[in-house]
């Protein structure tokens, strides 16, 4: 019975570290907070509840017997809502206008769940405890690891069916976080008194903490690059660092942005945000480029290079993936940025800090002398 209740116990451990680690860092939580909550509170509760009827197992006593049984009651009925608040936070993430019905349909199993477990404290289906208060399966435990598998794998499927929505680094997480719970619960189905269900799936909450939510204390919610808080921060590393190779500079603003947002409204002006960001990500897509809004229209790039011409290429080359997008008119109007650039150089400059402001300098200049061209439709 002790090693069932260490497992518990740690389990519970590596919830507390994930919620302390959500208060902590509030800005983790600027997305699907609440699901995410969800997830850790109904956790805890069926560890707390799966550690009772260890305890009470063969305990004599009416007393022990009504809380072994309130015990295997939450514990059977709380099972679907995890999958439930799963479900909800692969919608909430992905940002899917879920309509209503839909979420309806994805609770029905887990309102199964919680009658069932109901109709077992008096009718022995899910499970059944005996006179000495001891607890066995019941005649329909099959029935409910059947339901259960199938619940899983049905939001397996949900989010298979979405991948275009999600980057790699997202639906990874997403897909695997069912899968320790699966291996610990093939293991406790083939050997019972294993209690490894619940253990191994708060270690899942803890993989989606680590690649997801902690992620997202370094991205920008909109368009999915980085954020300024992540960029003063890798400016901050590259000042601790030898810098081996040139570092090329850039930061760049919109044209005309805020004659977008007044013209066509914020909605579109978010969409100009997220395709200029793919353009971007399209052109800067080597594992040490750096791209970040470091502003509202404002964008902050650092990417290590070997010589002057290799820094041109890369500028000229944004330029062009410019242009290709402004061909597909994708928007009613073409897009231009205002660009400052340059390679930094210790010399000039005592800092990467320093020479951004006069990047950012050299931007507004070059913005001012841009001529006042009206986009295609104004």
């Amino acid at each position: 019975m002790i090693y069932p209740i260490q497992t518990n116990v740690f389990a519970m451990t590596v919830l507390a570290i994930i919620f302390l680690g959500m208060r902590q860092n509030k800005s983790i939580a600027l997305k699907n907070e609440r699901y995410f909550y969800s997830l850790i509170y109904s956790v805890a509760a069926i560890l707390i509840f799966d550690t009772a009827t260890e305890v009470l197992n063969g305990v004599p006593g009416t007393f022990s017997y009504l809380l072994h049984a309130a015990s295997l009651f939450f514990l059977y009925a709380t099972s679907g809502i995890i999958i439930l608040f799963w479900m909800l936070y692969t919608i909430d993430y992905i940002g899917l206008k879920s309509k209503d019905f839909i979420k309806l349909i994805y609770a029905l199993p887990s309102t199964l769940f919680v009658v069932m477990a109901f109709h077992s404290l008096f009718f022995d289906s899910f499970f059944s405890i005996d006179s000495d208060n001891v607890y066995s399966r019941g005649p329909l435990f099959s029935f409910y690891t059947l339901i259960f598998v199938g619940y899983v794998l049905s939001v397996l499927l949900f989010i298979l069916l979405h991948l275009k929505n999600m980057k790699r680094a997202d639906w990874l997480p997403l897909i695997t976080l069912p899968i320790f719970p699966a291996i610990g619960g093939l293991i406790q189905f083939l050997y019972y008194g294993a209690l490894l269900l619940w253990p191994m799936t708060a270690m899942s909450l803890l993989v989606v903490f680590v690649f997801i939510q902690l992620r997202l204390i370094r991205v920008d919610n909109l368009t999915q690059l980085y954020n300024k808080h992540e960029f003063n921060r890798r400016i901050q590393v590259l000042e601790k660092s030898a810098h081996p190779q040139k570092i090329g500079c850039m930061v760049c603003d919109i044209n005309h942005f805020k004659t977008i947002n007044d013209t066509y409204g914020h909605f579109t002006g978010d969409i100009v945000l997220k395709e200029l960001s793919h353009v971007f990500e399209e052109t800067f897509n080597r594992y040490n480029h750096f791209v970040a809004r470091i502003g509202g229209d404002e964008f902050g790039f650092l990417f290590p290079v070997d010589h002057a011409h290799e820094f041109d290429l890369h500028i000229a080359r944004l330029q062009e993936n410019l242009e290709h997008f402004n061909s597909k008119h994708i928007l009613d109007f073409d897009l231009s940025i205002s660009i400052g650039a340059g390679l930094y150089d210790q010399s000039v400059f005592p800092s990467l800090e320093s020479f951004f402001r006069h990047l950012d300098d050299e931007m507004y200049r070059n913005k001012k002398q841009v001529k006042k061209q009206e986009l295609r439709t104004f």
